[in-house]
């Protein structure tokens, strides 16, 4: 049975494409845990089952990653539907995991058929064991040389402060000569509620080849800073099998700071891969 299936539909915003699916049974305090002082947030790129082969395979294995992670809030990218047989990646994941979760999810981009049909569409997610209170989608747009639409997902989650963090998810363009564009305009939202909240964690895969890309995101008293940088163990990401590029990150500031991150080991071959990209986690603790 589908996770759809057990879970109602709760729109958040003023998008209807905003959708949370959550527990009809029990309150959302359930999820709560004792943090002891620290939050974990993980990202993964699931790797699209059409363009990937052996989804059931990685499906339990990225179940199980994430199981072992025993991270709070998690990042999802490349969570693609079937529109026909209404097949959902992040549905048939949940269904393998061994902790509950909420979830929240949004499209960025559609496939279209011959006939002009959508049949698939793919976007982003996050799931959280800690309570959200607020879920935005930013449209971040598409570029001459992608014309996938691409988006960041933000929710704002209590980590045990008087200020919720912002949790950002963002699966960027290929093109590197939109790149910084996109991570100009996110900064510019975020600015905006950067005070109100203890602190921004912006995670995900930023298919970002050079460093210079990244300077107006870091730009400044208020840049964003990288995590893997600061604790000193950079580490690439991509492919799995054999990495050499690091492009799934964790950026953060405010009134919080890193303890620890930890990328997945490299898969033994393409064939045994759980994604082509490794997932990251990382701890946190609010400044004292």
């Amino acid at each position: 049975m589908c996770i759809r299936d057990r879970y109602q539909r709760r729109v958040h915003g003023d998008s209807s494409e905003q959708t949370a699916y959550i527990p009809v049974v029990g309150q959302e305090d359930e999820f709560k845990h004792d943090r002891r002082g620290t939050f974990r947030v993980m990202s993964v790129n699931l790797a699209n089952y059409d363009d990937h082969p052996r989804w059931d395979y990685r499906r339990e294995r990225i179940a199980d990653n994430i199981t072992c992670s025993r991270a709070d809030v998690i990042a999802l990218q490349e969570i693609r539907e079937d529109t026909i047989i209404k097949k959902n990646a992040l549905c048939d994941l949940l269904e393998h995991l061994r902790s509950d979760y909420l979830l929240y999810w949004n499209k960025a981009m559609e496939y279209e058929n011959f006939l002009n049909m959508t049949t698939c569409i793919e976007g982003q997610g996050i799931i959280s064991r800690l309570t959200v209170k607020r879920v935005e989608t930013v449209q971040l747009g598409s570029s001459p040389g992608d014309r996938n639409e691409r988006i960041a997902v933000i929710a704002a989650v209590d980590v045990g402060d008087e200020e919720p963090l912002e949790f950002v998810s963002v699966h960027l363009t290929y093109d590197q000569n939109n790149s910084m564009g996109q991570l100009r305009d996110l900064r510019e939202r975020l600015d905006q509620t950067f005070e109100g909240s203890v602190g921004q964690i912006v995670v995900g895969d930023f298919n970002i080849h050079g460093e210079w890309l990244y300077r107006d995101f870091m730009a400044g008293d208020n840049g964003f800073r990288d995590t893997a940088k600061v604790l000193d163990k950079v580490q690439p990401t991509h492919p799995s099998w054999e990495p050499k590029d690091r492009l799934d990150r964790v950026f953060y500031r405010g009134r919080i700071e890193p303890v620890e991150i930890t990328v997945q080991e490299p898969c033994s071959s393409k064939e045994d891969m759980h994604s082509d990209h490794l997932y990251v986690v990382s701890e946190f603790k609010i400044k004292e």
